[in-house]
């Protein structure tokens, strides 16, 4: 019979809760129980008789063929029909046999011992599952190493008899004078399983399976097998390294061979749907590479098209990782030729900037640089206090901005004109005019803005010129809020709305806050958490019920930081929940990190070399002395 193979792509069961998970495995065992016997399967189990007197053996018998290499998944079958595998797709692939062994390579390299083969200098060895636990948690095996797993279907009326003759063995053991417990459990698991199959809930199926050691040298084979006996007895299943046969049993593992059935367990449909490889660990089709928590590379893109909207709310306790996140994603944008703006609370992008080769505000800017009446009245208006604000001084201030807006080109012009017909407007900006000029600025494609170099009266109407000039910047971009947002809650519809229309232009806006709680105190920050359609949780205290589930505030509770090391997080869109990564690299590391520290060792190294080589240069020969050279003072 001609088999076909094909690639399994289940969802993620990471983001979706415990119950339906349950219900998605109990329609897998309904999957498992339709599945085909073989070409006659019909009259076979129809006649009822054939088999059951004899135990003549149906030809031409289905068998599946189940695959996890490399957390790959495949599947493999002689059956030709179609299979309805629930909430998976089943993509026609070609054998893989690269996840195997390199069948480009000649066989003539290979050498057979005693319990492993070494094949084209790489050494392979079968571990098989000899003896079956109790319970297996599903797709548990899969965190063991790569494994196949091949199965057949019993006929009905044959694993009824079966589990029938299971249970005559073991009745007259209840009445025995001496109780035999093992026995008893026996027959009530006997008695579970014809219940279960009457009720058509249970099959049974002839199982087989071995976990696939792979490694460079016999030193290293012989340390995996040790661990992958270990990990197998912990789930109490008792194992068996293949000696005798292992080149038949190995042939009988490679795509396009019959699976042989030597080594056969019988359980039922319960504990094969657990068997099956079906974790798979995924976000999106590309982006941003972070890691799962089964350190499976997984891709977040902040351009997604499947995202609402493009904003992206970062929230959790200093030291979480919060910050190194954001920088990611900006090194990973700049990179892709997307223009940024960061706004910064204490300097944790200056250095990531710097070595983008991002420049820095000025201290003064020109308001006039943009003549939109909308704009220049949040900016304006974001200096006068709210008790002093009205629906009515708003409109006279916006219709006076409307009718002069083309008349003057200085700021300090169009204020005094406003000044007289609003009384004493202009003593709101008698503490920071030095912050305006008339110079027509052009952003460079990444800027940096130090925030606590301005004074907080500034603050306001500094981050909404810069908002304005962000939307006047071509193609995707960035904007970088940590944790200054705050200062804009006079401005919240304004705010509100501009963040509503960023994806139209390409647009992101990343807000940085210590904890979700931030968001929820004050209208301004509500309309950003409303508005941003991705949010990440790192480490923190919190209960809120705004945004946050039970299955959300378990998934926090459970994140762990190793400062060093990598950050975990929790990604939550409409359809995404899932804990994920990062393993920041040395670069990223010493680009990113806050800690006081490495910062103040990479600032002596700094100072010394400077004169020499530029910013760029300095970080990377830093790099190298520090991690690779057996420390920067050698």
């Amino acid at each position: 019979m001609k088999s076909f193979v094909y690639k399994l792509i289940p969802k993620d069961l990471e983001h979706v809760s415990s119950e339906q998970n349950l219900n998605w495995y109990n329609e897998i065992k309904v999957f498992l129980n339709q599945l085909p016997i073989s070409p006659n399967s019909d009259r076979f189990n129809k006649g009822g008789l054939i088999g059951l007197m004899t135990d003549t053996k149906v030809t031409n018998e289905f068998y599946y063929k189940f695959y996890s290499l490399q957390e790959q998944l495949f599947l493999e079958t002689n059956f030709e029909g179609e299979l309805n595998f629930p909430e998976t797709k089943l993509v026609k692939s070609d054998p893989p046999h690269e996840l195997l062994i390199d069948l480009g390579k000649s066989f003539g390299e290979t050498v057979l011992e005693s319990d492993f083969l070494k094949i084209n200098g790489v050494y392979y060895r079968l571990i098989n599952l000899y003896e079956l636990s109790k319970g297996i948690n599903p797709s548990q095996l899969m965190d063991i190493g790569d494994y196949c797993l091949f199965l057949k279907k019993v006929d009905p009326v044959i694993a009824k008899r079966k589990v029938g003759m299971q249970r005559k063995l073991h009745h007259s053991n209840l009445y025995s004078h001496m109780r035999n417990i093992e026995s008893e459990s026996s027959y009530a698991e006997a008695e579970k399983i014809t219940e279960s199959m009457i009720e058509g809930n249970e099959s049974l199926f002839i199982v087989e399976a071995w976990i696939i050691v792979r490694a460079e040298s016999e030193l290293e084979l012989l340390e995996q097998t040790k661990e992958v006996i270990k990990n197998l007895k912990r789930l109490e299943i008792e194992p068996l390294i293949e000696t005798v046969g292992l080149k038949k049993l190995f042939l009988s593992i490679m795509f396009g061979v019959s699976p042989t059935f030597k080594r056969t367990h019988e359980p039922p449909t319960s504990y094969v749907a657990n068997l099956l490889p079906l974790k798979r660990d995924e976000l999106h089709k590309s982006g941003m590479t972070i890691s799962s928590l089964r350190g499976n590379p997984v891709y977040f893109n902040l351009f997604d098209d499947s995202s609402l909207n493009f904003n992206v709310l970062i929230s959790g306790q200093s030291g979480s990782g919060k910050s190194m996140i954001a920088q990611k994603i900006l090194k990973d944008e700049i990179e892709k030729e997307t223009s940024a703006i960061v706004l910064d609370l204490g300097n944790s992008f200056k250095k990531t900037v710097k070595f983008l080769g991002g420049e820095s505000l000025s201290l003064s800017f020109n308001p006039m640089q943009f003549k939109s009446t909308h704009y220049l009245k949040e900016l304006i208006t974001s200096v006068i206090p709210e008790n002093e604000l009205s629906s009515k001084v708003e409109g006279k201030i916006f219709n006076l901005i409307q009718e002069n807006i083309e008349k003057t080109n200085s700021f300090k012009e169009l204020i005094k004109i406003i000044s007289s017909e609003v009384p004493d407007l202009d003593l709101y900006f008698s503490e920071i005019w030095e912050f305006f000029d008339d110079e027509v600025r052009t952003l460079s494609k990444l800027t940096y803005v130090d925030t606590s170099l301005y004074p907080d009266k500034i603050k306001a109407p500094l981050i909404i010129y810069l908002i304005e000039c962000f939307k006047h910047l071509e193609g995707k971009r960035v904007f970088i809020f940590d944790e200054v947002w705050s200062f804009l809650t006079k401005n919240a519809d304004y705010i509100a709305e501009c963040f509503r229309t960023f994806r139209k232009h390409g647009a992101s806006a990343i807000a940085i806050s210590q904890g979700i709680e931030d968001f929820i105190q004050t209208s301004l920050g509500l309309a950003i958490a409303q508005n941003s359609y991705t949010k990440f949780y790192f480490s923190q205290n919190s209960e809120c019920k705004t945004f946050l589930d039970e299955f959300d505030q378990q998934k926090i509770k459970g994140l762990i930081t190793k400062k060093g090391n990598h950050s975990e997080f929790y990604i939550k869109t409409e359809s995404l929940r899932k804990i994920v990564q990062f393993f920041p690299s040395f670069l990223e590391y010493e680009i990113f990190t806050s800690n006081f520290e490495d910062n103040l060792s990479f600032e002596a190294f700094r100072k010394e070399n400077e004169r020499i080589f530029n910013f760029y240069e300095v970080v990377n020969r830093y790099i190298h002395f520090k991690y690779f050279y057996g420390g920067i003072n050698e």
